[in-house]
């Protein structure tokens, strides 16, 4: 049997339904549902929030704070529509304790039958040094590699994070 980590949240999911009469112009936005070759893909709006603490591993310095939020699209693959797939991309705003406030892009993916996911990221900071991040988790838990690029030396940290999967919550809560 597969495990469905979303399914601890029926709490929230009853709560969103109530609401999914205010989410229906949300979900207009996203377009109908394209036949692919052998796969069906649904495209809607998403939204993820991170908040995470780390440690700095190239500067002896204390415990790190991260804090992201990442709005943009989420496709969802509905071949095996009990366990789809999803894949987001979304803009971000970042701060950690690496270096200035960050804005970027990020992509993820999203196993829903065994909770696996993971995401790739770019970002460049207010002090236009860029940055990259990569992470990978179950769940709502995950670990996050990140490293900045900048003048004064590079810097690497790894983050133990926790996510909120506001877009995909919704999107359950609505079918």
């Amino acid at each position: 049997m597969a495990l469905r980590p979303y399914r601890s949240f029926r709490w929230l999911l009853a709560i969103l339904s109530t609401l999914s009469p205010l989410l229906s112009p949300i979900a207009a936005i996203a377009a109908p549902p394209v036949e692919g070759r052998r796969e069906t893909i649904a495209r809607t709006w998403d939204l993820n929030l991170e908040g995470g603490l780390g440690w700095n591993l190239t500067r002896d310095a204390p415990l790190l704070g991260l804090v992201r939020a990442r709005g943009g699209l989420m496709w969802m693959d509905t071949t095996d529509f009990a366990a789809p797939r999803f894949y987001s991309l979304g803009v971000t705003a970042t701060y950690c304790g690496l270096g200035s406030l960050a804005f970027g892009i990020q992509g993820e993916l999203l196993d829903l039958s065994s909770g696996v996911w993971g995401q790739l990221g770019a970002h460049i900071d207010i002090d236009a040094a860029p940055g990259f991040e990569a992470s990978l988790g179950w769940s709502l838990f995950g670990v996050e590699a990140q490293l900045r690029l900048e003048d004064h030396g590079n810097q690497a940290a790894l983050f133990l994070k926790l996510r909120i999967p506001i877009g995909i919550i919704a999107f359950s809560a609505t079918q």
